[in-house]
């Protein structure tokens, strides 16, 4: 498990290089960490972007890192592709996990109500969040009349 001050340094930059190129949300734990600014230990970083490309994500991590050479799995289920990014920070990289669906579908088309932008340590990002949080006291901070067509 890796802490927020291991993570963070590496969800910002690739998060801003990859959302720059294909539209990406948050996913995963670090959600509680977007909304409720806990600092929550992870093994991995999850992200969701269904119109990723491999080129995207090269491009993102070399504007990210700095570095020419990346560590990449790519698995491919029947709904969608999940492609993984070994991000080096020490002996034991940080892995990126990107995927392009959810088990209901397209986050965009299905969740699209519930994608959120914030502010956030200087980046603007994009998480999704389900409607019981969304209707509780501590979220509501957190709702913006951010309107993206994706």
């Amino acid at each position: 498990m890796r802490s927020m001050n291991e993570w963070l340094p590496v969800l910002l930059p690739f998060y801003s290089a990859l959302n720059s190129k294909v539209p990406t949300v948050i996913y995963g734990s670090q959600i509680l960490a977007v909304t409720q600014s806990l600092d929550v230990s992870s093994k991995d970083i999850d992200l969701l972007s269904p119109n990723v490309t491999l080129s995207a994500v090269e491009e993102a991590y070399i504007r990210a890192s700095g570095k020419e050479e990346m560590r990449a799995e790519l698995i491919r289920s029947k709904k969608g592709y999940v492609i993984t990014v070994y991000y080096p920070v020490d002996e034991k990289p940080i892995p990126i996990e990107i995927f392009t669906t959810t088990l209901l579908g397209n986050p965009f088309h299905v969740f699209s109500e519930h994608i959120l932008e914030v502010e956030r340590w200087g980046a603007e990002i994009l998480f999704s969040i389900c409607r019981s949080l969304l209707n509780s006291r501590s979220c509501q901070r957190y709702k913006t009349s951010y309107n993206r067509t994706f």
